[in-house]
């Protein structure tokens, strides 16, 4: 049998094997003298430990680990809200600057007196379809504009 390992003797010696594991390292502890003497000297260590006044704690340990340890905030929702209104507001603001720079990209013209007779003619020609006339769409807004 190969020899267990020291943890395998460990787990014999607080008896958290199975009844087989048990025996077969029982065994093997009766015939090999160098794990007999890993057994000795683990259990003497185990009883050197039990043997040992329990530790003390001082007082104010927790006082000095607590002075120690960085502060971090506590984040609550006051502190989340002004980064979600300030996100959306720079969001609306980029969308209306982004609308606001698109002009047309052709003035319209300003429909002076004495072409307002033509403009007129022309609604009236246009009227049956002014979707498909661009220049009838044009002077009617134009028209409109100096009717004002």
């Amino acid at each position: 049998m190969r020899c267990p390992s020291l943890e395998q003797l460990a787990a014999y010696q607080s008896k958290s094997l199975t009844p087989t594991e048990r025996e077969r390292i029982y065994q093997h502890l009766a015939a090999c003298p160098h794990c007999a003497q890993q057994m000795t000297a683990l259990d003497n260590s185990i009883q050197l430990l039990q043997s040992a006044p329990p530790p003390t704690v001082p007082e104010n340990l927790w006082a000095g680990v607590a002075t120690r340890l960085p502060v971090t905030p506590q984040r609550t929702i006051g502190q989340w809200w002004w980064k979600v209104a300030a996100s959306s507001a720079l969001a609306a603001g980029l969308v209306l600057g982004l609308l606001s720079m698109h002009q047309p990209s052709a003035v319209l013209p300003v429909v002076s007196g004495s072409s307002i007779s033509y403009v007129a003619d022309h609604e009236l020609m246009t009227a049956q379809d002014p979707l498909a006339d661009r220049a009838g769409i044009g002077l009617m807004l134009a028209s409109q504009r100096s009717n004002r």
